[in-house]
């Protein structure tokens, strides 16, 4: 038979310990698990949120390039309708931009994948 824990308050008048009823030993044995497993389960959500960062870190890339990319479309659009070749000189500038920082979010990307 296994030994039931002792608990110091629970002393009986003679000074002995009763024996801990089934449940409390169950208990304190699911209570020692879960602090042995909580080391492992902290190291696991650290990596996930170390992972998470990383992700986030390409998101943004991708929608800065995005972004790039619709304004200039917006300078070009502008640039025919007031016939302004500066405007649209400035509208494949951004474009370009766009373009490189869509390339290098993939690149960031392509690293995280690759390794």
């Amino acid at each position: 038979m296994a030994e039931s824990p002792e608990i110091p308050e629970a002393k009986e008048a003679s000074g002995r310990v009763p024996e801990a009823s089934p449940e409390s030993v169950r208990l304190h044995k699911e209570a020692e698990r879960y602090d042995s497993e909580k080391s492992a389960i902290k190291t696991q959500a650290e990596s996930l949120q170390q992972q998470a960062a990383q992700q986030s870190a390409v998101n943004d890339r991708c929608d800065r390039s995005a972004l790039f990319l619709q304004v200039a479309v917006v300078f070009c659009s502008v640039s025919i309708l007031a016939r302004s070749p500066k405007l649209w000189l400035a509208g494949i500038g951004l474009g370009g931009v766009g373009i490189t920082v869509g390339v290098t979010a993939f690149f960031r990307l392509l690293s995280r994948i690759c390794g």
